[in-house]
């Protein structure tokens, strides 16, 4: 998984947001139905060069709720949290779903639960090493 910068996502919004307005002048409907669900229909539109054009100007300050909520932007974000792939449907109002069954649930919840026990195992090794540097200061402090 690529790891990508808030800059990149506010770009992406961006890219959206303009995506959007072209579709209005031109009245496409559809179009618009996915483009406000994050979806970009064309592999054209979803050019990475067109939106890091947008991303350039950008901050990369920590994203708001309303960004993180704007165009699947948390689903771009972490695409391993979603159990199944997203697909396109022929519905108006839900052009976007996830298509998945009982195997991608358990394997998302599989990578979810071997990921925190790493970092539990982690923060036990620290706190393990913190505890045995002050014993051995209270040592030094005896002595």
């Amino acid at each position: 998984m690529k790891l990508r910068s808030n800059s990149y996502y506010r770009g992406r919004i961006a890219f959206f947001r303009d995506a959007i307005s072209v579709a209005n002048k031109h009245s496409n409907t559809d179009a618009i139905a996915y483009l406000r669900n994050g979806v970009a229909i064309t592999p054209e539109a979803t050019n990475e060069k067109a939106i890091s054009e947008f991303a350039k100007d950008e901050s990369d300050s920590p994203l708001s709720f309303v960004e993180l909520c704007s165009f699947s932007t948390w689903f771009a974000m972490h695409p391993l949290k979603v159990a199944g792939r997203e697909a396109t449907t022929t519905s108006r109002h839900f052009p976007v779903t996830i298509k998945g069954d009982k195997h991608d649930v358990i394997a998302t919840l599989k990578n979810g639960i071997a990921s925190a026990t790493q970092k539990l195992q982690e923060n036990l090794e620290l706190l393990e090493l913190e505890a045995l540097a002050e014993i051995e200061m209270l040592e030094l402090l005896k002595i």
